[in-house]
């Protein structure tokens, strides 16, 4: 590595340091080749989650003198930190589970995307995309993708009753795959 690949890996390494500190994280698209960074400007408490308004800025060569940044609202569970949606699918989740969802349960890939949880107050299991929700309990079927077709209810897209708290958390998880 000559001198100058170094100071220039050592600056990068620097700005990035710098930026961390002061409340950044920068955004991997993996393919993309952008300098893309997020802060949290705003937090809204609202019930059990919170809307956060989130920077986005291109730290890259600026476009036509100006640099690309914009802000989008986000809902999070206050507990977990897992994502929800929009602040309009955080409102519709508080409302369908009558007032609040807990044991929130990270999407199939594992990652920070809340996709299923349960509502005490209802006594079932949720699940849901930005597309659409359903929920699960005793009475309906384990939730089977490939069961029925597209006028079969959720709640009646499967071949088995739903016996346990178990089986009802796994269909909703299987339901939010399915609509995600």
């Amino acid at each position: 590595m000559s001198r100058f690949q170094f100071f220039a890996a050592f600056m990068a390494a620097l700005v990035a340091f710098t930026r961390r500190l002061s409340g950044w994280e920068k955004v991997d698209y993996g393919p993309i080749d952008q300098d893309l960074w997020t802060k949290v400007i705003a937090v809204e408490d609202r019930h059990w989650y919170e809307i956060r308004t989130v920077l986005y800025r291109d730290f890259g060569a600026p476009v036509e003198g100006r640099t690309f940044e914009f802000t989008i609202e986000k809902g999070y569970d206050k507990t977990s930190g897992l994502y929800l949606g929009d602040p309009h699918v955080a409102e519709f989740l508080h409302e369908y589970s009558d007032g609040g969802i807990v044991q929130l349960q990270p999407g199939h890939d594992g990652g920070t995307v809340a996709c299923s949880g349960f509502c005490p107050n209802t006594g079932r299991w949720a699940g849901w995309s930005h597309r659409a929700i359903a929920s699960f309990g005793g009475g309906d079927m384990v939730f089977e993708e490939d069961f029925g077709d597209d006028m079969t209810m959720p709640r009646q897209h499967g071949r088995r009753p739903i016996k346990t708290f178990e089986d009802a958390r796994e269909s909703a998880m299987a339901y939010a795959r399915s609509v995600s």
